[in-house]
């Protein structure tokens, strides 16, 4: 049986911590897969295919950079983690559910995300992508 776990970024530190406690969990559990996931937020109602490819593209190279770093990087018991690093990058109007529905298409044992501890009118204004997921119920989550 192959454990998955998706991995929530948006290339900030709660997300590499995120990132480094999965390659943690999967240290422990051989041919498992780690699916890194970054969501692009396009709440724009118009039709902008190649701005939307161009974004896809930079959040993918930018996705493969900064997990591969932090991949090459954590180690378990002084060892290197070797894993399946299968990489997601959505545009979505909403990240918690596009993060949700990675998580049930690659068949997801767990999502990891990282939060920000944002408190009084920045979390009114800004929301909370972990929140959002946890209140979805349709996946396990490890915040």
């Amino acid at each position: 049986m192959i454990y998955r776990i998706v991995v929530a970024t948006d290339f900030s530190e709660p997300s590499e911590f995120a990132l480094r406690y999965a390659l943690t969990i999967l240290a422990g559990i051989p041919g498992s897969e780690l699916h890194p996931t970054h969501v692009i937020v396009d709440t724009s109602a118009g039709d902008h295919i190649a701005r939307d490819e161009r974004f896809l593209g930079d959040a993918l190279a930018r996705l493969r950079e900064s997990v591969g770093a932090t991949h090459r990087d954590t180690k378990a018991d002084g060892e290197r983690i070797e894993r399946d690093v299968v990489y997601h990058v959505r545009l979505a109007k909403n990240a918690a559910r596009a993060i949700e529905q990675v998580a049930l298409d690659v068949n997801a044992d767990l999502v990891v995300v990282g939060t920000h501890h944002r408190k009084g009118i920045g979390r009114l204004v800004l929301g909370s992508v972990a929140e959002d997921l946890l209140k979805g119920g349709r996946v396990a989550l490890l915040v």
